[in-house]
């Protein structure tokens, strides 16, 4: 027994029979009384003590009492049983209550002394503690007394002990609890985590289940070593020193470690030393796995439970458990060793991912999570729309009447020496809303004949009537038709005239009597319905001279009006397109493109320019189309990109970098219809930068030629290169130069230098219509091979910082130095497994989901337009990654069966619809109500909150009630895809139609071509987004879903009349 120097201390060590150790001692709070009690009192009072715990030791040893495993402490071994425990502390309570009096009634002062001090070391006031540890300890220890902080029972308390003695607890005078956690996994499974640092510096982490139903429960966990958000295995960590015997490495991706059976569940103790080399793991971030039922608890909203191995202040502890798409140990932080850049084939064999159902799960909490689970209401539902395929299909078909009409009026014009004008309108049918036509025939400028063409297999509108004026100063103005006129037509007295039903056409022929006007107006109104139908929103306008037609062409109305009076722009064959809202930005496109001297730099100046006078909101997004399919024909090398005229590098670099910039601005302020439309645009334009780049191109390309000492002389690829670069450089400079890289890998091999270039859509020609023509073929140096990839691989980077903007390995470099690190971790594993297998496809996509997520919300809030641009260019990257890895996973699932192939399908459509829904709502889950601007996307949200039940319900497996409502909301899906469709055909074909013919009819290059511009809306629609990749996902399921007895593997399209007859016929092919 001995005395520590702080005098509210005591300690006392007792060795038990059989080589065991007692350590107890006291802390108590100073009290005034004290100060009475004379030392021997004191003293006597103690041994009286040491006599109780010398008893309890005696007993202990002879009895040979067992001992239990119920909690193990660090480095010492098992603690005493509670048995043990339980007799210390009756001694205690004996001593503390009975105190002297009843051991010696007739004592003296001194034994009256000792019992005061008897009570008050029992009984003190809230703030005296007993503190006591039990452990084994070999004989005579050094122990290092400390003065421990006031805390409640700990749970690794004997429970027998806690309820007799409450403020005594187990947990020892060299334990320190950090971290103590709860999670309710479900009714009656209660999980736990505990973690403290044991009095040697080593660190003891406990995982409890306590359910006495849980068979078994394996652990699969990681390590963290620089971020909470982050999973890495302890061999690829350096750490596996810690990892338990019984574990096991879980694909290279995770550690498994089973829990061990206790009396009240299960439980595992991991111990870590406080030196591990090279760097000790701030935490151990897991989820759990019940291999028998096969079935998965994540932490939080289905993400990851996360242990801190390090103590940390209250102010800076970590927020509630997140979901996190890793906890499959999908993030690898390790170097993988690069795919081949150009492979031929690809090994056999398709395994989907064996991380299927968690992943399934892990989609299905982050939607659920994602979008607001209120019941939609009757004003959110959209209208009536075809499916998705159907649409493309209603697309071909309108541009091949196009193409049937421009040959009738082409026809009619060499023939009758007239002109046919084509106007769509909507009409109010017995089956809901169609499409119609009304054509206008003028010959002689005199004639006219009116055709009200109903959409196909319909009756048409009702009776209509026709309600018209002239225009003599303008072909646009409204004024009272002459009376010859109205007379010969026997019109009415307000000039109304019924047109002649003919079969499903309505006809009306007339001639103007007297000098004929410059143009006509008119509406027509259903007499059934009461309904006046309007040319896409505006009066019908029809230009009857040739004088009337050519000033609609050189005077466009302005932009928002509701009347007729735009210009006319022809077609090649002659055919006239009425103007569209936005044709005063058009003209100012027409002026600018004419012009003699036209490069990337005057376009994207330009287009400043233009943008900045556009208003802001519903009123400016007609112009706002107009600029993006201005930018879009150029981005796809339908418009030039240089013309008589030599752009400096830094200069096209700061003209790029001043319109994304603007964009971004815009976009920020945008309403949500608006904010795709500026998104596309960005994506149509480089990234830029502020010159140093730029000015880069030029030099660093004669620097590589002096470093090498290539030949400067004309008639060489590399000179005639570097003299368009000088000159004028341009995004194919990137192709130019990965063909480059790609020839000098080949070991000088002209065919795969060709190859790539054509891969991208370059060839010969192209290179040769620069004003700084390209004729040579590129020259092989063996000698110089290693130091020209090391040269041209930076030389490449550079060319990307000016002109891709939408490039991953750029954007991420570009954002890792603001974006926070979770999302760092996922975007490195993203880049690193961009080549991986089919097992991996699944997993990557996942990452890309989650980090679209996060970016779309950090681009809400986001008040830097530079970082907001760079979100921005991020989120295209991602997106078309996801696209590209979806393609290639496509062609694998013929190889699987029924079973895998419905539940892959199932997840990609989740991922699918979900990046769907972030390009058309960033930052926003929520169902948008009635009237809102972006009520456009909520078909699609609404589609992907049913959609993640389904995903959750099915990760373990589908059944035959799962597939009746799956495809329930498939055929939902594919509608609002369809709708989709109809915005982007119904907003941006004709405005695409009426720029592309008139840029094709000021440009000296005669460009764009014409097959770009009827195909605008379709190759929006294939080649962007992930609309298509959706809809191919959908398809594939449907027919899935049919072969598992989910329905019939016929569709019926159209039910047409009752008693059609005919024969089947035996064909290869559809």
């Amino acid at each position: 027994m001995r005395r520590t120097r702080r005098k509210s201390t005591l300690v006392a060590v007792v060795q038990g029979g059989a080589g065991e150790s007692v350590a107890f001692f006291w802390k108590m709070r100073p009290v005034s009384e004290m100060a009475a009690v004379k030392r021997a009192n004191f003293l006597s009072a103690a041994f009286l003590a040491l006599l109780c715990v010398s008893a309890c030791a005696f007993v202990s040893a002879k009895c040979q009492l067992p001992r239990e495993s119920v909690f193990e402490t660090e480095g010492a071994g098992p603690q005493y049983p509670s048995l043990t425990c339980t007799l210390l502390a009756l001694a205690l309570l004996a001593t503390n209550v009975l105190g002297l009096s009843a051991i010696m009634p007739k004592s003296g002062p001194m034994a009256q002394n000792a019992f005061v001090i008897a009570i008050l070391v029992g009984l003190m006031i809230p703030n005296t503690t007993a503190l006591g540890s039990l452990s084994s300890v070999p004989p005579r220890p050094a122990y290092k007394v400390q003065k421990l902080q006031n805390e409640g029972p700990s749970p690794s308390s004997s429970l027998s002990l806690a309820r007799l003695v409450p403020r005594l607890s187990l947990r020892g005078g060299g334990e320190d609890v950090f971290h103590e956690h709860s999670f309710v996994m479900r009714p009656g499974v209660t999980f736990q985590t505990q973690a403290k640092k044991m009095d040697d510096g080593t660190i003891e982490a406990k995982f409890f289940l306590k359910s006495p139903d849980v068979k078994g429960v394996t652990l699969h966990w990681g390590v963290s070593m620089n971020s909470d958000d982050e999973w890495v295995t302890p061999n690829k960590a350096g750490c596996e020193s810690i990892v338990p015997s019984n574990s096991a490495l879980y694909k290279d991706r995770a550690i498994r470690t089973p829990l061990k059976k206790t009396n009240d569940g299960l439980e595992l103790t991991m111990r870590i030393p406080g030196d591990v080399k090279p760097k000790m793991p701030i935490g151990i971030r897991f989820v759990l796995w019940e291999p028998s039922s096969d079935m998965w608890y994540p932490g939080g909203s289905g993400g990851n439970f996360f242990v801190p191995l390090e103590k940390r202040e209250k102010k800076r502890r970590p927020p509630p458990l997140q979901r996190s798409p890793s906890f499959t140990g999908a993030v690898d932080v390790e170097s993988m060793e690069q795919k081949m850049q150009y492979r031929d084939e690809r090994p056999g064999g398709v395994e989907l991912s064996a991380d299927l159902g968690h992943l399934m799960w892990n989609a299905a909490q982050r939607e659920k999570a994602w979008v607001d689970g209120r019941k939609e209401t009757k004003g959110m539902r959209l209208q009536r729309s075809p499916s998705f395929e159907s649409a493309v299909k209603i697309m071909e078909s309108v541009k091949a009447q196009k193409e049937k009409d421009d040959k009738e009026a082409q026809a009619f014009w060499q023939n009758e020496g007239g002109r046919l004008y084509y106007m769509p309108f909507n009409y109010q049918a017995e089956r809901g809303r169609r499409k119609g036509t009304v054509k206008v025939a003028v010959t002689k400028e005199k004639k006219v004949k009116i055709t009200v063409v109903p959409e196909k297999s319909d009756k048409g509108p009702g009776p209509l009537l026709l309600h018209w004026g002239v225009g003599t100063k303008n072909p646009w103005d409204w004024e009272k038709v002459d009376s010859k006129t109205l007379a010969a037509m026997n019109a009415g007295e307000k000039g109304q005239i019924k047109l002649k039903r003919e079969a499903e056409l309505q006809v009306l022929e007339f001639e103007f009597q007297d000098t004929p006007p410059m143009g006509m107006t008119f509406v027509l109104k259903d007499e059934d319905k009461g309904e006046w139908y309007k040319a896409e929103g505006k009066d019908f306008c029809v230009p009857i001279t040739e004088a009337g037609r050519s000033k609609m062409e050189e005077k466009p109305k302005s932009d928002g009006a509701k009347s007729a009076g735009h210009s006319i722009v022809r077609t090649m064959s002659g055919t006239e397109i009425m103007a569209p809202d936005g044709a005063s930005i058009a003209k100012e496109i027409f002026d600018g493109e004419s012009k003699a001297s036209v490069t990337l730099m005057h376009r994207y100046n330009h287009a400043c320019h233009l943008i900045e006078k556009s208003p802001p909101g519903p009123d400016g997004r007609d112009a706002i189309i107009m600029i993006f399919c201005w930018l879009r024909f150029s981005q796809i090398r339908q418009l030039s990109w240089q013309r008589h005229y030599n752009t400096k590098p830094r200069e096209l670099s700061a003209a790029s970098e001043r319109l994304n910039k603007l964009i971004a601005w815009r976009w920020k302020n945008a309403s949500a219809r608006e904010k795709e439309i500026y998104r596309m645009m960005l994506g149509c334009i480089g990234r830029g930068g502020s010159g140093g780049d730029g000015q880069a191109i030029r030099d660093e390309i004669l620097h590589i030629m002096h470093r090498h000492k290539l030949p400067e002389s004309k008639g060489t690829f590399m000179e005639e290169w570097h003299q368009k670069l000088h000159n004028n450089s341009t995004p194919d400079d990137i192709i130019i130069c990965q063909a480059y890289l790609a020839f000098l890998h080949s070991n000088g091999d002209q065919g795969v230098f060709w190859r790539v270039l054509q891969e991208n859509g370059l060839d010969r020609d192209r290179l040769r219509g620069y004003e700084r023509a390209i004729h040579t073929d590129p020259q092989f140096f063996g000698d110089k091979k290693d130091g020209l990839i090391h040269d041209f691989n930076n030389y490449l980077r550079i060319l990307k910082n000016v002109h891709a903007g939408a490039d991953l390995e750029k954007c991420v470099e570009v954002c890792k130095n603001f974006l926070d690190g979770h999302i760092n971790v996922l975007l490195e594993s993203i880049l690193r497994e961009r080549g991986c297998g089919e097992d991996r496809v699944l997993a990557v996509v996942d990452s890309i989901t989650e980090v679209r997520q996060l970016v779309s919300t950090r681009m809400t809030a986001e008040g830097d337009i530079v970082k907001l641009r760079d979100l921005l260019y991020l989120d295209l990257g991602l997106e078309a990654q996801m696209r590209l890895l979806a393609e290639r996973a496509f062609g694998t699932f013929e190889k699987l069966n029924l079973e895998s192939l419905t539940r892959g399908l199932t997840l990609w459509i989740a991922f699918a619809a979900e990046n769907l829904v972030y390009s058309s709502s960033p930052g926003s889950g929520k169902l948008a109500p009635p009237g809102d601007l972006a009520e456009d996307a909520n078909e699609i949200k609404a589609c992907l909150r049913d959609w993640a039940q389904l995903v959750e319900d099915a990760h373990k497996g589908v059944g035959k009630t799962w597939m009746p409502k799956a495809m329930a909301v498939v055929d939902r899906m594919r509608r609002a895809l369809g709708g989709i469709v109809d915005m982007i055909s119904g907003s941006m074909q004709h405005k695409a139609e009426y720029l592309g013919h008139g840029l094709a009819m000021v440009t000296p290059e005669k460009i764009p071509e014409k097959w770009t511009i009827t195909l605008f809306s379709e190759e929006l629609v294939r080649g962007g987004g992930c609309s298509f990749v959706l809809s191919s996902f959908l398809r594939k399921l449907d027919k899935a879903l049919r072969a598992q007895g989910g329905g019939s593997m016929w569709q019926v399209i159209s039910a047409g009349k009752p008693g059609a007859n005919g024969w089947g016929v035996q064909v290869p092919d559809l």
